[in-house]
This record gives structure tokens, C-alpha cells and sequence, in this order.
């Protein structure tokens, strides 16, 4: 590549350009100097003509590179031209009878190259030419033995921060070939209960610690829990998986998004990203390209968007393993998509979520079966999608179905599917009772308007006590496992008073016969 830059460099005597784009023949496979010049900058390389002036000193052309003479491009010397491939840096000497001095021979080529390096460096235009003259001669002092870098445009970078989510990128995929070139990878089977492993003890606490400081206002008990998160890191980094990494990601990506509701969790956050960059320092093997992706995540500026494309690039990566489906190590990318569907749920990536998370409860079952905690907890999340689409019908058939399935479960794995389901039952029978309302409008023009709102009323109470049957369920569920005061317990209580509340409301406005409101209150029914 270096020797066929080299010759394109030569063609260019600083007054033309060849009409048409030099061609190369390397390896007897054709290569336009415009690849050439993309491969350079796929290695980070924006100025390669700039780089290989500047680095001539012991460059030896390779053979087996030439110039495809069909390319249109007139191999025949001309006057200050010189199309031999040579090492020396005076690479376009003046002509024999050119009388000019050595010094003003040297700052013409100077310039030659200089304007090269533009030419280069700038788009090609619809006719195929790569070069615009930016420049005269006579507009730079003549005798001058230095190139006039300072006086000439740049070439066009890209923006600083499409740089780093690249090299962001660039460092997760080199991570999951390296962990997959490990021996160790065979020691990591897949636990009976992901809550019982390091990483998800970490995920646990994190979400407590968030849930104590945005729903119970107990700060203190939010500083215990993220306390317990931190020093868990530690152990996460001492065998560093993808799997335990992707646990990782997910709680930050969920302290980056919940911290717009309170300054504390910003602090949170980047206390944990420099703690966890600091311990990898330490803790994890040189030449692991997880440590530098921890280290240059402290620089991120949106920390969610750029977990997001790293999780992406992890499961593309582990996709493109090509493990068999029914290979025992397939669960470790069903974990990743897992935790990539958490992410675009934290993001609010709505439309790719579900298309994600639909493929991923196919993939899961054909691997595990319809009876597995993940599956059906994965079976819930579809339903809770059903419902952010306003598909009612969907949802409950859906949260039924994993309600019905979870009775092959037993303890915490039961109790973690039921709570779910009997609270999405609840949020359904909560929207099913909020279109009801808006669809009955309070119309003047019709004697029997109010007549169909009272109706109306009358089905939306019967739907919300319905929710509240299933809010004591699922309230029950969460006292017993989870214990008191846990996030789960907190929410459905909050969601208990709520309907609650608008029972109450309706009721009145029933009873009195023409309604305040025709709507219920839309806060209730967010997912």
C-alpha cells in the first residue's frame, strides 16, 4: 500500500494531475488510490500523504506493485515529472535546463508536495479528479526549505466524538476475541440462578440504591446498598466476563438515565466509572482490552449512548462466533441480548427493544424450553412492550400465559415471574379502563351523552377493582420474598394508592351524576 501511495505521490508535479484516478496493481489485484487513501484512514491514518513525507527516511519501495497502464494515466516522463519509485526526498527534481537555484528547486518541491497532500486528501469530484490547486507558487516565500504546513487547510476529520464511540466499539469486540481465545472461558458455565453469581448481586444492589433514593427518600439506606454494589466490582474484574461486564454496563446505563431525576445518582455514577477504571488498573491482566475500554469510558460524555453501542457491538460479536444453537456456551449470548434489551429499555430505544426482545424469547425458547425463569421473566417484558404500543389484548393474553407457566416454578423464581405478571395484569386492567373513559366524550348535542359516561364510569370502576385485586397479589408475593420495604413492595404499594385514589374519584363523580372529568388521571397507567 505504502510503495503504491509512493508512486501516486510522484505523479503529481505540481501543476497537473493525471484526468483520470491512478489504478495499482498489487498482488495482480486492482487497488484505486482511493482505497488506498480509505485504508489508511480505517487504521486512524487522516493524513497518510503528510506521514509518509515525513517518514521517508529508510522507506524501501516493495516490489510487485504497479501502475495499470489502461488506468488513462500518460506514463511517459515529462519535464519535472519523474514516475520512478525512488527513497530520496526530493522526489520531483527540476528539469535539466531549468535554471533555477537549489534552494528555489527545493521550495517549489516543497510546495508540490504540500499541495499533494491536499489533493490527496480532498474528495473526488464527479469527473474523477483528485486534485484542486489551492495554491500558487509565487504566494510562499521562495528559497524556503520547509513545507508550509501552517498555510495550507486541514484535512476534514470527523467529529471528535464519532472517534471515540468507534474506538469505544473497537475495544469491546477486541475484548470478546480475547475472551473467547482464553482457556478459562470453559470454567464459565451457566449458574441455576443469575441472581446468586457476583455480577448479579451487583445489578440487585444498584437498582435498590435507586429505588431507596428516588421512591423511599432513605439516603442512608441508598448509600448501603450502592456501598455493597461497589465493593462487588472488585470481584467482578478478578474474573472478568462478558457476561459479568454486561451486568456492569446495564446498572450504569440505568444510574445514567435515573440521574436526570436526581443530581445524586450523577455522582453515583461517575464515582462508580472511575472506580471501576481504577481497579481494572490493577485488577485485570495486561493486554485485556477490557482495561482500556474502562479507562476511556471516564472520558465519555454520554455514558448511556456509548453502553449502548458497546453492548450492540458485544452481541454482534458474539454472533458472529457462530456458536451452535445447541452448544451449552449459547447461553452466555442469550445472556448479552438479555442485557442489551435492558439497556435499550433504560434508553427508551422503544421501537428496537421489541424487535430485539421478540427475537431474543424465540432464541430462548428453542433453547431452554417455555418453562425457565428467563424465559417467562423475558415472556413478561414482551407483554410489558404489548402494552407500551397500546396493545391491550396482547398484553394480558401474554402476562396470563407467564402467570400460567409460572406455576411449574417454584420459590424465587415463582415468586419473581407471578409479582410480574399479577402487576401487569394490573396496569392492563388500569388502560383498559382509561380508554374506556376517553373514548366516551360529555357531548351537549346528545340527550343520552351523559347517560354513556355514567356507563362508562360504571365499567371503568369495575376494571380499576379488578387492578386492585391483582395489586394485593402481587403486593402479598412481594412481602413474602422479597422482603419489607424492597423496591418491588414500595412500587405496587404506590400503585395500590393510585387506584385507589381514582376509585374514589369516580365513585363521587358517579354519584353525583355529571363527572369532573371525563378522563382518569394519565399518570396512573405509565408502564
Amino acid at each position: 500500500m505504502r510503495t503504491a501511495l509512493h508512486q501516486a505521490i510522484q505523479l503529481y508535479n505540481g501543476r497537473n494531475w493525471p484526468s483520470s484516478e491512478p489504478v495499482f496493481l498489487i498482488r495482480n489485484r486492482e487497488v484505486s488510490l482511493s482505497k488506498i487513501l480509505h485504508s489508511y484512514r480505517r487504521k486512524r491514518n487522516y493524513d497518510p500523504v503528510t506521514w509518509h513525507l515525513q517518514n521517508l527516511q529508510g522507506f524501501r519501495p516493495e516490489s510487485g506493485v504497479d501502475l495499470r497502464p489502461e488506468s488513462g494515466v500518460d506514463l511517459r516522463p515529462e519535464s519535472g515529472v519523474d514516475l520512478r519509485p525512488e527513497s530520496g526526498v526530493d522526489l520531483i527534481p527540476p528539469a535539466a535546463n531549468d535554471s533555477s537555484s537549489a534552494s528555489e528547486g527545493s521550495s517549489e518541491n516543497g510546495l508540490s508536495m504540500a499541495l499533494d497532500t491536499v489533493a490527496l486528501a480532498m474528495p473526488q469530484n464527479k469527473t474523477g479528479a483528485l486534485m484542486r490547486r489551492l495554491a500558487e507558487p509565487s504566494s510562499h516565500p521562495q528559497g524556503s526549505a520547509t513545507l508550509p504546513w501552517d498555510d495550507l487547510p486541514k484535512p476534514i476529520r470527523p467529529p471528535e466524538q464519532y472517534v471515540y464511540s468507534e474506538h469505544m466499539v473497537d475495544f469491546a469486540t477486541m475484548y470478546c476475541s480475547y475472551y473467547r481465545s482464553q482457556p478459562r472461558i470453559k470454567g464459565h458455565i451457566e449458574p441455576k440462578v443469575h441472581m446468586e453469581t457476583e455480577h448479579g448481586r451487583f445489578g440487585l444492589e444498584i437498582q435498590n440504591g435507586i429505588s431507596a433514593l428516588l421512591y423511599q427518600s432513605e439516603p442512608s439506606k441508598a448509600h448501603d446498598c450502592f456501598s455493597s454494589a461497589f465493593i462487588r466490582v472488585e470481584a467482578i474484574l478478578d474474573d472478568d466476563h462478558p457476561m459479568g461486564l454486561a451486568q456492569l454496563f446495564t446498572a450504569a446505563s440505568e444510574l445514567a438515565v435515573r440521574a436526570q431525576k436526581h443530581p445524586a445518582l450523577q455522582y453515583i455514577l461517575k464515582m462508580l466509572v472511575e472506580h471501576t477504571a481504577r481497579l481494572s488498573i490493577y485488577r485485570v491482566p495486561k493486554g485485556n482490552p477490557i482495561q482500556q475500554m474502562l479507562v476511556k469510558l471516564t472520558e465519555a460524555e454520554r455514558i448511556s449512548d456509548e453502553l449502548l453501542r458497546v453492548m450492540e457491538s458485544m452481541v454482534n460479536s458474539f454472533e458472529q462466533a457462530d456458536v451452535p444453537r445447541t452448544d451449552p456456551a449459547h447461553w452466555k449470548l442469550l445472556y448479552l441480548k438479555e442485557r442489551y434489551c435492558d439497556c435499550l429499555y433504560h434508553t427508551g430505544t422503544d421501537g428496537t427493544r421489541q424487535v430485539v426482545r421478540a427475537n431474543l424469547l424465540s432464541e430462548q425458547e428453542a433453547f431452554y424450553g417455555d418453562r425457565k425463569s428467563s424465559v417467562l421473566w423475558t415472556l413478561t417484558n414482551v407483554a410489558d412492550d404489548h402494552l407500551c404500543s397500546n396493545r391491550i389484548d396482547d398484553a394480558e393474553r401474554v402476562f396470563r400465559d407467564a402467570l400460567h407457566k409460572s406455576e411449574a416454578l417454584g420459590g424465587y423464581a415463582k415468586a419473581k415471574i407471578r409479582y410480574a405478571a399479577l402487576e401487569g395484569l394490573a396496569k392492563t386492567a388500569c388502560w383498559r379502563a382509561h380508554n374506556q373513559l376517553a373514548r366516551t366524550k360529555l357531548d351537549s348535542s346528545h340527550s343520552s351523552s351523559v347517560a354513556l359516561l355514567i356507563s362508562a364510569i360504571d365499567s371503568a370502576i369495575s376494571l380499576l377493582e379488578k387492578a386492585r385485586e391483582r395489586c394485593i397479589e402481587a403486593g402479598f408475593e412481594a412481602s413474602q420474598w422479597f422482603g419489607e420495604g424492597n423496591r418491588r413492595s414500595v412500587r405496587i404499594e404506590k400503585k395500590f394508592a393510585d387506584i385507589c385514589g381514582t376509585l374514589q374519584r369516580l365513585t363521587e363523580n358517579r354519584t353525583a351524576g355529571v363527572p369532573v372529568d371525563g378522563e382518569v388521571d394519565p399518570l396512573l397507567f405509565r408502564t
